[in-house]
């Protein structure tokens, strides 16, 4: 809910200002989610932390909740990121090692169920659909079993390591005051001689 007003206080009680433009917006406090969306500008930010976010800034130790009333704390945080980047590569091997036998009983299980559902002029003809079905699944599976938990590996290593490294840094707090100061600068540039300041 969009309040109106840019700049000064708040004219509002419970609204933020938009991390970009600095219109103040309001959220409805029905139990929604802390992701925002500005109407004025149409950024998308944290109402915890009122930082301009990407899509991966609650699946990270950023400390922001999706559901959340606060952030956690500068110590929560960094517990939780060091159990991550210490605990990840036991929690990706285990899970790579599981979706082998997973995907390679799965894939022919579900070809046999999605078979059963169809409607066949013969009971001849859904039992040998359903056991060429579930045979040829069958020999196909262990490949894409055994591929899906070898790309599972390196992408679980890009997400940690990569990925929410590079997320916590993009949404920190020294990039954010750069940004500030850059927007001060610009819009302070583009005045006109004639405007009072």
């Amino acid at each position: 809910m969009l309040c109106g007003f840019q700049g000064g206080n708040s004219p509002c009680k419970g609204s933020k200002p938009c991390p970009r433009c600095g219109c103040f917006i309001m959220k409805e406090e029905d139990g929604s989610c802390n992701h925002m969306k500005c109407s004025f500008c149409g950024t998308d930010f944290c109402w915890l932390c009122l930082k301009e976010i990407g899509e991966f800034h609650y699946f990270s130790p950023s400390g922001c909740t999706f559901w959340g009333e606060r952030t956690w704390s500068l110590r929560r945080r960094w517990t939780i990121r060091i159990i991550l980047w210490t605990v990840a590569p036991m929690i990706i091997l285990l899970v790579s090692l599981l979706a082998f036998p997973v995907i390679t009983v799965a894939i022919p299980v579900a070809t046999g169920y999605q078979l059963l559902q169809r409607n066949y002029k013969t009971k001849l003809r859904k039992v040998l659909s359903i056991l060429t079905g579930v045979t040829l699944t069958s020999m196909v599976s262990p490949f894409v079993g055994l591929f899906g938990s070898l790309l599972l590996v390196p992408l679980g290593f890009i997400y940690v390591y990569g990925v929410i490294p590079i997320h916590l840094i993009w949404t920190s707090d020294w990039r954010h005051k750069l940004a500030a100061r850059f927007n001060r600068n610009r819009n302070r540039n583009n005045r006109s001689p004639m405007t009072p300041v």
